[in-house]
């Protein structure tokens, strides 16, 4: 029997094309990303059977409306769970997300072991997965108020899927950043350690930017606050690391045009590029 499947289109977004000329001054989608993309948008819902599944038709439309400003990354997401697809991103209530792409562990699995791996991934209420076009199988997407829960959770899908290959990407809604105080009344505070890898384009400007952030955290967190900087090789020149701040207190500079986002003038004559990752203390 054919089922009806519900599609919708994940798009992975960042600034990198754009930073030396005029980076975007507007937020790239809906929710803000930390890492190597900025930004994440999710399509609307598109019903289809089973056969019929066309993912050139919705990447084609989506691709054209994209006009070549950004680089982005599109992944095709379908599910027929269609009720638990619309629940899930019309519940606002956990507004931090981590999106992973899992490779299953063995290349001649069968559909019957992927199916029941899925239906295991749909039991929590504040999980879903999706089969996916791209060279992952499934992709699954959590949503938290706490950030380490959300890390427990993929540490969790590793050992449900099986996996041979995870990769997460940490996302939060953008509205929620449009201030400390939003912040702090929507999501569970915790302190982290926070790695920033700089791609450097003025080092006088690096420098300023460095102490900037530094005066920043240290205004939030009550206390002053070193930033180690390391000199490194390859893709990136520095690497910025801080240890044991307030969660609320890192999380308010990804508001578009705050310290750590392109478009902010301090940031903008500094680097090209900064990638963010935040790591929790395993209990």
């Amino acid at each position: 029997m054919e089922k009806n499947m519900s599609v919708r289109v994940l798009q992975l977004k960042n600034n990198f094309l754009r930073d030396d000329v005029n980076p975007n001054k507007e937020p790239l989608g809906p929710y803000c990303v930390l890492g190597y993309f900025d930004a994440f948008d999710i399509s609307g819902e598109e019903e289809v059977d089973e056969k019929s599944i066309n993912s050139w038709k919705p990447l084609g439309k989506l691709t054209s409306e994209l006009a070549g400003n950004v680089n982005c990354r599109m992944l095709v997401c379908f599910t027929e769970d269609k009720e638990k697809d619309k629940r899930f991103w019309a519940d606002s209530k956990a507004p931090l997300f981590f999106i992973t792409m899992v490779r299953l562990k063995k290349e001649n699995i069968c559909f019957s072991e992927q199916e029941k791996i899925k239906e295991k991934l749909d039991e929590a209420e504040k999980r879903i997965s999706y089969w996916s076009y791209d060279h992952s199988e499934i992709i699954v997407i959590t949503k938290t108020k706490k950030y380490g829960d959300g890390i427990r959770n993929v540490v969790e899908l590793r050992e449900i899927c099986g996996a041979l290959k995870m990769y997460t990407v940490f996302a939060m809604k953008e509205d929620i950043l449009e201030s400390y105080e939003e912040i702090e009344n929507t999501i569970e505070n915790e302190m982290v350690f926070v790695r920033l890898h700089c791609m450097v384009k003025d080092y006088q400007e690096a420098e300023i930017f460095r102490k900037e952030l530094e005066k920043a955290l240290s205004g939030r967190n009550g206390r002053k606050i070193t930033i180690r900087k390391f000199e490194t090789l390859g893709g990136y020149d520095w690497l910025l690391e801080v240890d044991q701040i307030s969660v609320y207190s890192i999380f308010e500079h990804y508001k578009m045009k705050n310290l750590l986002t392109h478009a902010n003038e301090i940031y903008n004559k500094a680097f090209f590029n900064v990638e963010s990752e935040i790591l929790t203390q395993e209990e």
